[in-house]
């Protein structure tokens, strides 16, 4: 199975040694501009008995011409990453699941999270 964001296609790996859910991207060609994308679910550990649900993309840039300074394919300083972790009682319901599901597809949508991500500026408003 594959999930796409944004056009690019990251294919299922299988699991990392930390059990990890790992995806794989590699239109970059060369493995310094893979792009890695995994999905791990804890069950109920840590003193508080939630469940932790981690996703973290990371996504590299490498040089895709040669320069004074960089090599084709060489990795151009560190990659961007992306963590959302959610933690929740287990004991919700699956109507209390989507609500919060929903909520986080709403937020990625709003203006503010779109000019925080754009701008580097934290909302105001």
């Amino acid at each position: 199975m594959s999930i796409t964001l944004n056009t690019k296609v990251y294919d299922y790996q299988g699991f990392t040694p930390g059990n990890a859910t790992l995806y794989k991207e590699t239109s970059a060609g060369v493995p310094a501009g893979f792009s890695l994308l995994t999905a791990r679910n804890t069950s109920a550990i840590g003193k508080d008995g939630r469940e932790v649900v981690k996703w973290y993309l990371k996504l590299p840039l490498v040089a895709t011409e040669s320069t004074s300074c960089s090599c084709i394919g060489e990795l151009l300083g560190e990659p961007d990453t992306v963590e959302i972790t959610i933690k929740m009682d287990p004991s919700r319901s699956p109507a209390q699941r989507t609500d919060l599901r929903t909520r986080i597809t709403n937020l990625t949508a709003t203006a503010e999270f779109i000019a925080s991500v754009q701008t580097l500026k934290q909302p105001t408003a």
